[in-house]
Parts: C-alpha cells; structure tokens; sequence
C-alpha cells in the first residue's frame, strides 16, 4: 500500500477490532493513517479530513486517498483492489455495501457514475487537487484552519433535492465508479423488549399507578 494516505472519521474509536486490524495492516504495508476523532459535525468534519489528507498527501508524495468509515468491515486484499482501481482509470471508486435500511449505499447519478456513501471509497491526489482549487477555502474550527468545502450538506438545484455531504462530494467529483468489492457494513443490533414483558408494562402487573394516571389504558385486576 505505498503511495496511500488512508481516512477514518469516527466519533468512537475504534469499536470494531475486524477494522483496526485491517487498518493496522494496511499501515504495515505501508500506508498512512489520518483520523478525525469525536466528529459530531459531519459535513465540516469530512471536510477538514480531506482537506488535511490533501495537503499531507502532497507533501508526502501519496497518490491515492482512501476514505473508509470506522463500521466498514474488509480485508487489505479489497483496499488493495480499490487503490488499484483509481490507479488505473484515475476515477473516483467505491466498493459496495448495504445500509442499515437495506438496499446499497448508492444512487446512480449519470451512466456507469453514483453517488455513494464514503464508507469505503478512493480518489486520486490529483483529481482531489483539480477539484480544490475549483473551490474557495473557509476557516474551520477553533484554531481557523483553512478547508475546502468538500462536503457540504444543503439543497443540489439541479436536481431540485437535498444532498448529504456524501452526496454532495461525489456531485461535485461527477459521481463515483463501482467496483464490484463487496464489503460489510457493521451495525449494532438494536434490543427489543419480548412481548410477555410489553404485555406486563400494558396491565401494570408489577407496577403502580403513575401521578395523574397518564396511562389510560390501564387494566384493573
């Protein structure tokens, strides 16, 4: 993995080990990481990762900049393949994943191009650089580091819909290519009460009556 500056924006860690290690050996084969921690502004946050990633790869000399979320289960065998893909036709690429809603983290935009979610994604140096200085830089964040509005959540007029930053990075990179890597999607599995503890809580088995009764279905016993 020489030539590439990989970044993960997060606002907890690490919390899968699968993608810590898979990051982890790309960084041994020779890949950089750049992280972005407790990120509550996503819009601004993957802005300033870019940005930051943009001007560490140039003078680092990298060539390719991979985006991968900290949910995104692969093996270095799939980043590999992803890098390999912008390398070879200088497009922006993504793998493909399903959301947590079902269906793939993608819409198609114009032929063979998407807009994607940015969970597992590259681009080149280069096209990054054309695209920056197409764009004006903002001051961001307390110490008024100079960004580029990378991604930017807000109405896209030729279209007449709202984009998210995803969106709206690869509207303004005339899409994404696919590439047929398929990788996982990691969400947490929400816990549900099971009905005979529902049925309990709806008869007020085990419970008194609350102030003002604002429970209006309670059922005597």
């Amino acid at each position: 993995m020489q030539g590439v500056l990989i970044t993960v924006p997060t606002h907890r860690g690490f919390p899968y080990p699968e993608v810590k290690n898979a990051i982890r050996q790309l960084c041994s084969a020779g890949a950089e990481l750049l992280v972005a921690s407790d990120i509550s502004d996503i819009a601004g946050g993957r802005s300033w990762l870019l940005s930051t990633a943009l001007r560490a790869a140039e003078e680092r000399g990298r060539d390719v900049i991979v985006m991968i979320d900290d949910d995104i289960a692969f093996t270095p065998a799939q980043a590999e393949q992803l890098v390999q893909c912008v390398r070879d036709t200088g497009y922006p690429v993504s793998g493909v994943y399903p959301t947590k809603l079902g269906g793939l983290a993608g819409t198609r935009w114009k032929p063979w191009r998407y807009l994607v979610g940015l969970g597992f994604a590259a681009v080149s140096v280069k096209r990054l650089r054309q695209l920056a200085d197409t764009l004006r830089p903002t001051k961001y964040g307390s110490d008024g580091i100079e960004i580029w509005p990378f991604c930017t959540s807000g109405p896209n007029y030729d279209v007449g819909r709202w984009f998210a930053e995803d969106y709206a990075f690869c509207a303004l990179l005339d899409g994404f290519y696919l590439a047929p890597i398929s990788v996982g999607h990691i969400k947490a599995v929400p816990l549900v009460a099971d009905a005979a503890d529902v049925q309990r809580v709806t008869d007020w088995t085990d419970l008194t009556e609350p102030p003002g009764g604002w429970l209006g279905n309670r059922k005597e016993k």
